[in-house]
This record gives structure tokens, C-alpha cells and sequence, in this order.
């Protein structure tokens, strides 16, 4: 990326953040901070309204004219593909939500690039085969939780229990909402049960708002995801290993092996990178606790991955390749 693109996508990214730090740039774009520094002053230079300073973080004046929004050919294309994926697992008023959304950044785009989109959006589908459509309580079901996340309330759900094929009424304090398995699942504390559950959110027949809760020191969700990681990561065995941050890399080339074997490895996030010479890899952040079998693992993509964080797995990972080294020559 030559520097008027970079700076123009510093531009933008500042649009989309209400505030943001050099550091938190300078991952963004794979820059160093005094690249970082440079730019924001040649952006002020040029007139654009920018708040801040180093170390403490950047922000749009709230008098700054942001840009008119327009899309190239390739981010629009994108964004009908994630609408279809919306479509397919999210309730009807998120569906609803994103479709107006789409329907403005159709009316933004050029006659031929709305054309494009026309053709395409008939030769994309998402069958059911494999994948279950939404759930019992669309389509009421994840903006009531989304708002009781934003204001820290207490929920008073229905919930149907499959196993036991009865339904009961809980009382939660939602901690975060995740998909996995075709589902999405309402993670939250259980007043009845007195500990974490996961419930699926296609089998809560019935919600309600009670007002923001007084509960204390509730986990993270990330906090929640490092538990379960570790549980996941020990087969059943107990383990008194501590659960360690790990940030791997993985190009588009083996996305297919990274995806089927993830899960394995205490998965927990990841991000697509956007811009430099990694463009278009993936960004994942694992939780585990050996670091031996994790470095094997990513050996399996040769080099087609790349260690971030922390030193600990690049030393283990850089231990086992000067072995493999040794048998070779």
C-alpha cells in the first residue's frame, strides 16, 4: 500500500472509531509509531480536524465534515456475500436491520456495479442441508440480549431443555452471545443455578427485560471462552498448567485446515488482515496451556503460518524447527 492509500485508510479508520491509539494504528496497518506519529501530522496538515496525542489516543473533532461514504467493486461484492450469511443466522429484525443497510449501499453504488451485484445475487445460496435456520423465538430473539449486554440488566428467560423435554423459568445476567454449532448460545450467570451456562438461543421461548442488576465482578466473556478453552484443552484430564495467550497468523492458502482444526487448540477469536504484506491472512488468538503441542500443530502449515506472540511459543516453535533442520542435512 503506497502512502496517499494508507493515509486515505488512516482517514477512514478514524471516521469509524470514536477514539483510537497510535499502538491500536500502528497493528491496524503493520506500521511502526513514529510511521504512525508522521501521518496523523500530515492529515492535521492537510486540514483534517483530528484530536489528540501520543499516548493517549485519536480522535475526529466533533466539527470535522466526515467523507461521503463510497464503496469499491470488491467491498461491495463482500458485503452481499455477508448477506447472505446474515440472512441465514441472524433473527428477522437483524435481517431486516442489514438489508436496509444493504439497500443504502446499493443506491451509493454506480449503475454497473449495481448491475454486477444483480447477477451475482442470483448465483449465491446458503441450502439448508446441514445448516438449521433460525430459531423458535425469531424474531424477537438477539436484540432484547443485545440491549441487556449495552445496559448490564437482568433477564428473566423460558427456556425449553431438550434433553429433558421441560421448560422452566431462569433468571440471568448475560455476559456475551456466541455461534457455534448452528446455533447461537446466550452465555450468562444463573441465579438459580449459581454458576455460568450457555443456553441456546433458539430455545428461549419467551424474555424479558428486568433492569440493570447489581451483581459484581461477572466474568468477561473472554474470561469465560479462557475457561472453557482449558476445559476443552485437557481431555478430561485435571491440569494445574497455566492457559497461555497465543497469536498465530495463517495465509488464505490453508484457511480450510486452520478452520477444521482450530477448535483443538483453544481457539478464541480471530480478524482478517487488511493491509501490508499479510493481506487477506487470518489472525487468531488462541488460550492454551501447552505450548509443545500447539507449536507442532502450526509446524503442519509450514510456511503458510506465522508466530506473533508470545516469544515463549516462538522459542518452542523455533526449537522444533532446528531439529527438523538437523535431520535434513
Amino acid at each position: 500500500m503506497n502512502r496517499i492509500d494508507r493515509l486515505n485508510a488512516l482517514r477512514i479508520l478514524l471516521e469509524s472509531r470514536r477514539l483510537i491509539t497510535a499502538k491500536e494504528i500502528a497493528t491496524h496497518f503493520g506500521l511502526g509509531l513514529r510511521t504512525v506519529y508522521r501521518d496523523i501530522h500530515s492529515l492535521q496538515e492537510a486540514g483534517i480536524a483530528i484530536e489528540g496525542e501520543a499516548g493517549v489516543g485519536y480522535s475526529l473533532s466533533r466539527h470535522a465534515q466526515l467523507s461521503p461514504v463510497s464503496f469499491q467493486s470488491a467491498e461491495a461484492l463482500s458485503l452481499l456475500l455477508a448477506a447472505k450469511v446474515v440472512e441465514r443466522h441472524l433473527d428477522s429484525y437483524h435481517t431486516s436491520v442489514f438489508d436496509s443497510a444493504i439497500r443504502k449501499i446499493r443506491a451509493a453504488l454506480p449503475l454497473q456495479e449495481k448491475d454486477q451485484l444483480e447477477r451475482l445475487d442470483a448465483k449465491i445460496a446458503l441450502p439448508d442441508i446441514g445448516f438449521p435456520h433460525k430459531g423458535v423465538l425469531d424474531p424477537e430473539a438477539l436484540h432484547p440480549i443485545q440491549q441487556a449486554l449495552l445496559q448490564g440488566s437482568l433477564i428473566q428467560i423460558e427456556y425449553h431443555t431438550n434433553y429433558t423435554q421441560s421448560t422452566n423459568v431462569r433468571k440471568v445476567a448475560p455476559i456475551g452471545i456466541l455461534f457455534y454449532g448452528g446455533y447461537w448460545h446466550l452465555i450468562a450467570w444463573c441465579l438459580l443455578r449459581n454458576e455460568y451456562r450457555d443456553f441456546r438461543v433458539d430455545r428461549i421461548l419467551k424474555l424479558e427485560d428486568l433492569g440493570a442488576h447489581t451483581l459484581n465482578k461477572l466474568k468477561s466473556l473472554d474470561e469465560y471462552l479462557q475457561e472453557m478453552s482449558q476445559l476443552m484443552s485437557s481431555h478430561g484430564k485435571n491440569t494445574d498448567k497455566t492457559l497461555t495467550e497465543c497469536v498465530v497468523r495463517f495465509s488464505p492458502k490453508l484457511y480450510w485446515l486452520f478452520e477444521r482444526t482450530r477448535f483443538r487448540f483453544g481457539f478464541v477469536r480471530q480478524r482478517t488482515i487488511e493491509t501490508g504484506k499479510l493481506r487477506g491472512w487470518t489472525e487468531a488468538t488462541f488460550y492454551f496451556d501447552d505450548l509443545d503441542e500447539l507449536s507442532r500443530w502450526i509446524l503442519s502449515f509450514t510456511y503458510d503460518a506465522s508466530l506473533v506472540s508470545p516469544p515463549s511459543l516462538i522459542a518452542v516453535y523455533q526449537d522444533h524447527l532446528r531439529v527438523l533442520t538437523s535431520l535434513l542435512t
